[in-house]
C-alpha cells in the first residue's frame, strides 16, 4: 500500500540498515543481508525487510551507534539498547507483536489441489529466557487466519522463574515447533507465526511445508 505524505518521510542509515519513517511507521532495509539467496531472484540486490509501528518520527539520527529520532510534539526519542533481561522485550510497557508470515503459497501450481499432511511440518523457533509462538494458518477457504499451534521456549533462568510455565532447560539451541495438524485440499494456503506477549523476545529461523498433491481444480 502506498503510503501518503511522503514529502514528510525521514531516513538514516544505522548499522547497516536503512529505516525510514513516515506515517507512524517504520520501513528498514537489512543492508547487511545483501546478495543473500539472490539466485531466487531476478536482481543481484535482495534485502531482508522489516516493518515497525508506533514510530511516531519526523527525524531520525544515528550517534555512537544509537538510533534517534524526533516527534512532532517535541520529544527526543532514544532506542533502547541498555536494558537487561525479559524487560528490554515491549514498547513503552505494552507487547511488541512480531510476526512472520509466508506468501498464499499454491505451491507452484494453482490447478491442483494439495494436502498438509499431519507429520514432516513445522517451525524452527530461537529460544529466549521468556518465548512463545502461535502458528495460524490460513488457505484459500479461509477469510480470516485460525490458530492450530501455541508452544513456549523458554530458557531456564534463576533470575526470572514464572511457576505457570515452569521449563527446566538450559538449552539455547533452536528449537523446533511441530504443527501436527492436517489441512485437506487447498489451492493455496498462507503460514503466519507470531509473538504478541508481554516481555517476550521471539526469533524464527524457518518454516517447513509438507503436503501430497490431489486432484485437478475443478470449477
Amino acid at each position: 500500500t502506498k503510503e501518503p505524505d511522503l514529502k514528510n518521510a525521514c531516513s538514516v542509515e544505522w548499522n547497516g540498515y536503512y529505516v525510514l519513517a513516515v506515517n507512524n511507521k517504520a520501513y528498514i532495509l537489512d543492508g547487511n543481508s545483501v546478495k543473500e539467496n539472490t539466485r531466487q531472484f531476478s536482481s543481484d540486490y535482495c534485502y531482508r525487510c522489516y516493518h515497525w509501528d508506533n514510530i511516531p518520527a519526523v527525524a531520525l539520527m544515528e550517534h555512537d551507534g544509537d538510533l534517534w529520532f524526533g516527534s512532532a510534539d517535541g520529544r527526543i526519542c532514544r532506542f533502547n539498547t541498555d536494558i537487561n533481561g525479559i524487560y528490554k522485550y515491549n514498547d513503552d510497557g505494552k507487547p511488541i507483536v512480531a510476526q512472520w508470515a509466508t506468501k498464499a503459497d499454491d505451491d507452484g501450481d494453482f490447478m491442483l489441489r494439495k494436502t498438509l499432511i499431519k507429520k514432516g511440518s513445522g517451525v524452527m523457533i530461537k529460544p529466549y529466557m521468556r518465548s512463545s509462538v502461535r502458528v495460524l494458518v490460513r488457505s484459500d477457504k479461509e477469510c480470516f487466519p485460525r490458530l492450530i499451534k501455541y508452544s513456549t521456549m523458554d530458557i531456564w533462568n534463576w533470575e526470572d522463574i514464572d511457576f505457570n510455565r515452569l521449563e527446566f532447560s538450559s538449552n539455547d539451541a533452536p528449537r523446533v515447533v511441530p504443527f501436527n495438524t492436517k489441512i485437506k485440499k487447498y489451492i493455496t494456503l498462507q503460514i503466519i507465526v507470531e509473538n504478541n506477549a508481554l516481555n517476550e523476545g521471539f526469533g524464527v529461523y524457518g518454516i517447513i511445508k509438507r503436503y501430497i498433491v490431489g486432484n485437478y481444480v475443478k470449477s
